[in-house]
């Protein structure tokens, strides 16, 4: 699954549900927060690609700026007891989509077969 949970009660309660699936398991939840240059952000949304595609995607430069200024990204902890095995991780996308899905194989402990 993937979310984008935000700095709220709500998705904080929402991020609590999901530790609680794993806890007095043997199975990680892997939680790797991504982050873009601004720069490069605005300019895939920008992209006649994303611009032109079927899917409903984001193409208002405005509206992401707003978007990135008014909410931070949760920045999740368990509960100390160590009855979850969280592995919070920072993955930069700003570049190659063959990079980031080099760096995300490593984190999560998977070879590439590139």
């Amino acid at each position: 699954m993937t979310a984008c949970l935000a700095d709220d009660d709500w998705d904080a309660a929402l991020f609590q549900e999901h530790l609680a699936m794993v806890r007095g398991t043997d199975v990680p939840l892997f939680w790797i927060n991504t982050h873009c240059n601004q720069a490069v952000l605005e300019q895939r949304v920008r992209s006649p690609e994303r611009c032109q595609s079927a899917k409903t995607k984001l193409t208002n430069v405005g509206v992401l700026q707003e978007l990135v200024r008014k909410h931070r990204l949760i920045q999740p902890c368990d509960s100390g007891d160590g009855s979850a095995r969280l592995v919070v991780e920072s993955l930069d996308v700003s570049g190659e989509i063959e990079m980031s899905v080099s760096r995300l194989m490593g984190i999560v402990g998977l070879q590439s077969f590139a």
